[in-house]
C-alpha cells in the first residue's frame, strides 16, 4: 500500500477489501516526501497501521519498508512494532532499509556512504532484537547506545524481521540478521547472485537459505484499457530517470518534470501494465520459479479497486485452486 499516493482513509478501505479479496498480506510504504507531488499524500504508516489492525481480522500488516537509522531511532521502532505485535499477534511484520533521499535529506540528514548506512542498518537491527525480549538492555555499538533500556510492552509472539535491498550485502544481511529477504530485482543474474548471498548470510549463523523467506516488490498497473493503464503509471516516471535512481534529488517538484518527458516505452519499463488476468497469473509463476516465495503487488493503476478485485476473482483463486489440486 502506497500512502505516498493514497490517501490513508482510502488505503484504509482497500485494506478491508484487500482481505476479503484473499490477499495474504499488506506492505504498507514508510515515507515522508511522495515520489510526485502531483495528487502526492503523505499518511504516516505507523498510526495507520494501527486502524488496519482493527478494520481487518487475519492480513499480516507491516511497514515495506522502514528505514530505523536517520529519522527514527531504531528503539522506537522496535516499540511500534512490539505494541502492534501486543494487539494483533503474528499478523505483524517489520521491514527494514538503508534508506532514500526524498525521506532523510529534507530533514536535514546526509545519507553517508552506502558502507556506512549498512553498517548502522546493522547495530539498528541488533537494537531491535535486543530490545524485543523485553529484558533491560545495555549495548553500546559504534552508531547506538542503549543504558538500562526496556519495553514494557513487548511482543506477544516473535515478530518476522525482512531486510530489502537490491544488493549482496543487504542480501546477506537478511540471510544472516533477518527473517527474510525483500527486492525489486527481476533479473535472472541478478537474483541468482542476490539469493547466494542470502545464503552465505544464513549458513554463517546456523541457518539455511530454505529457511529465509524471498519477497518480490513489483511495480504495477492494470485497465482493460490499456493506455489508461500506461498513463497512470506517469507521476511515478521520475524513477525510471537515472537522476533519481541514483539518489541525486528529492524535490518532487522536479521529479514530475523529468518523469513527465519519459515517452511511452519508457513508462513501461520497470513496470507491468496489464489489460487482463492472465499475464499478471504467468508473471507470479515466472517470479515463483527464480525462487521467490511471495510477490508483493505495488499497484500504479488508475482504479485500485479494479485491481484488488481483478486479483481477487481471478488470480488468487487459481493459486489457491492449484495448492488444493
Amino acid at each position: 500500500m502506497s500512502l505516498d499516493q493514497i490517501q490513508p482513509d482510502v488505503g484504509l478501505k482497500l485494506s478491508s477489501l484487500a482481505e476479503e479479496s484473499g490477499f495474504d498480506s499488506i506492505w504498507v510504504t514508510d515515507h515522508l516526501i511522495p515520489w510526485s507531488d502531483y495528487n502526492g499524500s503523505g499518511g504516516f504508516a505507523w498510526s495507520w497501521l494501527g486502524s488496519v489492525g482493527e478494520a481487518t481480522k487475519k492480513i499480516k500488516i507491516g511497514t515495506g519498508l522502514t528505514c530505523p537509522i536517520f529519522r527514527y531511532h531504531p528503539a522506537t521502532i522496535a516499540q511500534g512494532a512490539a505494541t502492534l505485535n501486543h494487539m494483533y499477534g503474528p499478523r505483524v511484520f517489520l521491514s527494514v532499509g538503508t534508506g532514500e533521499v526524498h525521506n532523510e535529506v529534507p530533514l536535514g540528514f546526509d545519507l553517508q556512504t552506502y558502507k556506512w548506512r549498512a553498517e548502522r542498518l546493522e547495530e539498528a537491527i541488533a537494537v531491535i532484537r535486543k530490545l524485543w525480549s523485553g529484558e533491560f538492555v545495555n549495548y553500546r555499538g559504534r552508531h547506538y547506545t542503549l543504558k538500562n533500556a526496556r519495553l514494557y510492552t513487548p511482543p506477544k509472539s516473535p515478530i518476522p524481521l525482512f531486510v530489502a535491498g537490491s544488493g549482496s550485502r543487504a542480501a546477506e544481511m537478511a540471510g544472516r540478521l533477518g527473517d527474510g529477504f525483500l527486492t525489486p530485482e527481476t533479473e535472472d543474474k541478478k537474483v541468482t547472485k542476490l539469493f547466494e548471498a542470502v545464503g552465505r548470510g544464513a549458513k554463517a549463523t546456523g541457518g539455511s537459505f530454505e529457511s529465509k523467506e524471498r519477497g518480490l516488490e513489483v511495480w504495477a498497473s492494470y485497465d482493460e484499457d490499456y493506455n489508461r493503464a500506461v498513463s497512470s503509471l506517469k507521476p511515478f516516471g521520475s524513477l525510471l530517470v537515472p537522476l533519481f535512481n541514483r539518489g541525486n534529488s528529492f524535490d518532487p517538484r522536479e521529479m514530475d518534470y523529468y518523469g513527465n518527458l519519459l515517452s511511452e516505452s519508457g513508462l513501461v519499463k520497470g513496470n507491468y501494465v496489464e489489460t487482463s488476468a492472465e499475464p499478471f497469473i504467468k508473471l507470479i509463476e515466472n517470479f515463483e520459479k527464480l525462487g521467490f516465495t511471495d510477490v508483493h503487488f505495488n499497484s500504479r493503476s488508475p482504479d485500485h479497486k479494479k485491481f484488488v478485485r481483478l486479483f481477487g476473482e481471478k488470480v488468487i483463486p487459481y493459486f489457491k485452486n492449484r495448492r488444493t489440486s
